[in-house]
């Protein structure tokens, strides 16, 4: 109501914060803003101020993310510089902003932003982490095992954190401490942490490994290029042909062409290592003919191959 009387104006306060807080659950950030704003503008009830500037915090961010959702990552950076001038030096906005930078790969900007929320008092995991992403993608690589090992001697508050950590020692190839906390993941149903272990399995040779964690994301649904490509790879270093010719199948039917000149290659070594020789030649010329140039890195290993199976099939 549009009257002075301190009793009317508590009302309005009250109201207002009232609205706010329902316009923002019903996901209409700005007509929450709005609102909250203008409770702040009533100068009584000095105590509910605080509740207030918290949900205003909590509308912004959830406004943000929209705008960062939306590929609006200018906007959204422009909205935390005003927030930061509104509410000073906040931990979680420097974070937000930190954020936004490692999207724009502005990874100097982010890595002064992730500091300034430390320094702020953020001391999440996941903040550490993207500290640490950001120095890798700097080369700053002391830094970056300094701050991994951090993140190592932290003891997760819950999966996610947890997840954080293994994944900062995975990135630096620390796969002995990145390892058993995968594995605790994957037991406690984390999809996630199988792939890695799976790339822990395949960079380190134990085949087996790889082969099992892999198993769990097709059980799981996983039906993408990549698991069957790394499948077949697998059970060919297992000596397991059948099985990774079938892989090599459901690869082929998903006609990623993105995958085309590995999937190929991948075939002429599943026929070589079977003895099929003459099939292996047939596919190595097409491989030459279609992959192949002077100029190609892989020129000489392929001429090297192609001159082998010519032989082999001579003999």
């Amino acid at each position: 109501m549009p009257k002075d009387f301190t009793s009317v104006q508590e009302n309005n306060k009250r109201a207002y914060r009232g609205m706010g807080i329902a316009y923002y659950l019903a996901g209409n950030e700005e007509e929450a803003l709005e609102n909250f704003y203008a409770a702040l503008q009533v100068p009584l009830l000095d105590e509910m101020d605080g509740d207030i500037r918290s949900y205003l915090l909590q509308v912004n961010a959830s406004l943000l993310e929209r705008y960062r959702t939306d590929g609006e990552l200018e906007r959204a950076r422009q909205m935390c510089d005003e927030l930061l001038a509104s509410y000073g030096e906040t931990a979680d906005i420097f974070r937000m902003r930190a954020d936004l930078w490692m999207e724009e790969e502005n990874y100097a900007a982010a890595l002064e932003d992730f500091d300034a929320a430390i320094a702020a008092g953020d001391s999440r995991m996941s903040t550490l982490l993207g500290k640490m992403m950001a120095l890798k993608a700097l080369g700053r690589e002391d830094e970056v095992r300094l701050v991994s090992s951090k993140i190592a001697a932290m003891e997760p508050g819950n999966d996610e954190e947890a997840f954080a950590g293994a994944l900062a020692a995975y990135s630096i190839g620390d796969y002995d401490t990145a390892k058993p906390l995968l594995e605790r993941l994957a037991l406690s149903g984390m999809l996630r942490a199988n792939y890695y272990l799976a790339q822990i399995g395949i960079m380190q040779k134990n085949y087996p490994q790889a082969v099992r964690y892999l198993r769990a994301l097709e059980d799981a649904g996983a039906q993408d290029a990549e698991l069957y490509y790394q499948m077949a790879v697998c059970l060919v270093e297992e000596g397991q042909y059948a099985e990774a010719e079938k892989y090599y199948g459901k690869l082929s039917e998903l006609n990623d062409q993105s995958y085309a000149r590995r999937q190929e290659k991948l075939y002429i070594v599943l026929l070589e290592k079977q003895g099929r020789y003459v099939q292996a030649l047939e596919r190595m010329e097409k491989y030459r003919e279609d992959y192949i140039t002077p100029q190609d890195g892989e020129y000489e290993e392929a001429q090297k191959e192609y001159e082998f199976l010519k032989r082999i099939q001579s003999e």
